[in-house]
């Protein structure tokens, strides 16, 4: 570790301060290197996968270097996408004349679109209702845009909109004079999801359903909530089969059984 190899290096310029040698100092080849000791052998470590070097390669330099976490998407999101991130950027901004802005691209306001990209940053606030939204911003190969999650939308899709995910975001534009474009979500896929999605003609895409008595319904959504994550999870009422709540969580084997057990035995 670095700490190893400092407090070695520390060790080593301590001993030949004070004179001191080794055994193995008395027998070695005075034409070696001497900048290279026993201290200088390194463990043999793997290298870090792609997504771990983009990440620290982000989180350093503040872009992508080696690479970028769309690249195996480049195809697919050009076909989904119904805009890029540079259709966003005004082509006049409102000046001293009071022109408004325009857009080349002719986005507008209200537009329904759809966006497939990155996730790089997400901010929770809390609203005077005691709400949770959010402001986040979402990044194509050409650049980023901003995010503005609602509270309904966000407390549904929390579990995707997290940093480093990668989406596809149907959504609505808002473009106002005073303030950069955003874009509103209003549904939130995972790139497998959103392809289920055009393959069937069905909507029903959800990975688990679950059929529970409606006086239970709040300790199961709350239980959802707090192991928020990437599955998709459906409850149903157990009578009428009527949808109650649909969301995203953790759907690993411990936090399934745990909440069949609630659903079941609580």
């Amino acid at each position: 570790t670095f700490e190893e190899i400092l407090d070695n290096a520390v060790l080593a310029k301590k001993n030949k301060a004070e004179g001191q040698i080794s055994i193995f100092d008395m027998f070695e080849d005075s034409s070696q290197d001497d900048s290279l000791t026993d201290y200088d052998i390194y463990p043999d470590i793997p290298e870090f996968n792609k997504s771990d070097l983009l990440s620290m390669e982000k989180e350093m330099l503040g872009i992508y270097l080696s690479g970028h976490p769309l690249e195996g998407f480049t195809e697919d999101f050009a076909k989904i996408s119904t805009i890029k991130s540079t259709d966003l950027i005004a082509d006049t901004e409102e000046d001293l004349e009071g022109l408004d802005k325009t857009f080349a691209s002719g986005v507008k306001d209200g537009m329904k679109i759809t966006f497939a990209g990155i996730i790089t940053n997400i901010k929770k606030k809390v609203t005077k209702n005691n709400a949770m939204m959010a402001f986040g911003v979402i990044e194509d190969i050409f650049g980023t845009a901003e995010l503005l999650v609602f509270p309904k939308v966000y407390e549904k899709y929390a579990g995707l909109l997290v940093p480093e995910n990668i989406v596809i975001i149907s959504g609505r534009l808002s473009i106002r004079e005073d303030d950069t474009p955003k874009i509103l979500p209003e549904e939130v896929y995972r790139p497998d999801e959103y392809k289920n999605k055009i393959n069937n003609s069905s909507n029903d895409i959800n990975d688990f359903k679950f059929l529970i008595d409606r006086a239970k319904i709040d300790k199961v959504v709350s239980f959802a909530k707090y192991f928020s994550g990437k599955s998709h999870v459906a409850f149903y009422d157990k009578i009428t089969k009527d949808q109650i709540w649909t969301g995203y969580m953790n759907t690993s084997t411990e936090i399934l059984n745990e909440l069949k057990y609630i659903i079941h035995n609580s």
